[in-house]
């Protein structure tokens, strides 16, 4: 349990960078964690997400949209869907955000690997970040 809210704390600190507002007005932004692979406690991932939402939310220049909204546009596969940009920018147009934060969790042994992409649709074109750590969870938190 301490250690998942390590990990939580943790991805909370990987999403805050990069978070910037580019006008006064508010952003739009849909925020949804997966479930890649893996045992673990149930809650882990909407535990996750709500530390993800809050650490979005902290920065008070963002509209949070409901993950069950970008869900409902990932379709049938979300983990195949966020692989491709295209998708992933299509689920955005599709609840109209200006960007989106996925992340994935796996759990193999003793390994945690927490993959995290962001997409931002402008004007002119998409950017896209991604992050990926691996390893044990007190190793995982050092690579943060």
């Amino acid at each position: 349990m301490r250690r998942l809210l390590v990990l939580a704390i943790s991805a909370s600190v990987l999403l805050g960078f990069g978070l910037r507002s580019v006008a006064n007005a508010k952003q739009r932004v849909g925020v949804v964690v997966l479930k890649k692979s893996g045992k673990f406690r149930g809650t882990v991932i909407d535990d996750l997400l709500e530390v993800m939402i809050a650490t979005v939310s902290a920065k008070g220049r963002y509209e949070i949209v409901p993950a069950s909204q970008v869900m409902s546009r990932l379709g049938r596969t979300p983990n195949t869907c966020i692989q491709t940009t295209a998708c992933l920018k299509g689920a955005a147009i599709g609840v109209n955000l200006d960007f989106v934060v996925v992340a994935q969790v796996s759990k193999r042994g003793n390994e945690w690997t927490l993959a995290v992409r962001r997409a931002f649709s402008g004007a002119f074109a998409t950017q896209e970040l991604s992050y990926q750590i691996v390893g044990a969870l007190p190793a995982l938190l050092k690579g943060l």
